[in-house]
């Protein structure tokens, strides 16, 4: 049974944190990723890990996220974006945090590849300092 998120509505399930994990250990062994930049490890984990696709619909580079920006939950590029969308993408992130990462992709694909690789990197920002707190992004 998937362990639920009750501790911190900022922290990942640990199941999910885990999987990447091990992904992310196994791709800094391969010759592909051995000098990669910790987030695209983390990034191409997520992809593996949840089924996203090898491909981006969006050739848009996803930034940080902005900390003091009111879309903070969200990438640089979805500030343009219609309000719908951005709140679409935020109850996503929501889901991934108090479910699971699984059922969040899962939702996503449903309103299409723009939101499904909005999430991808959304949750690569937020799982990147969970990971670095417990050691293990790069």
């Amino acid at each position: 049974m998937p362990e639920i998120n009750t501790q911190n509505s900022e922290s990942f399930p640990q199941e999910d944190i885990e999987r990447i994990r091990e992904k992310a250990e196994q791709l800094k062994k391969s010759a592909e990723f051995e000098n990669a930049a910790p987030r695209d490890v983390v990034k191409e984990s997520i992809k593996q890990v949840f089924g996203l696709p090898s491909q981006s619909a969006s050739t848009i580079q996803a930034g940080p996220i902005n900390d003091h920006d009111e879309d903070k939950m969200l990438p640089e590029y979805m500030k343009t974006e219609p309000e719908e969308i951005k709140e679409e993408v935020e109850k996503l992130i929501h889901l991934a945090l108090t479910k699971s990462i699984d059922e969040s992709v899962h939702e996503a694909w449903r309103h299409g590849s723009f939101v499904v690789d909005a999430l991808h990197d959304a949750l690569t920002d937020k799982v990147m300092p969970q990971l670095e707190m417990q050691g293990a992004s790069g």
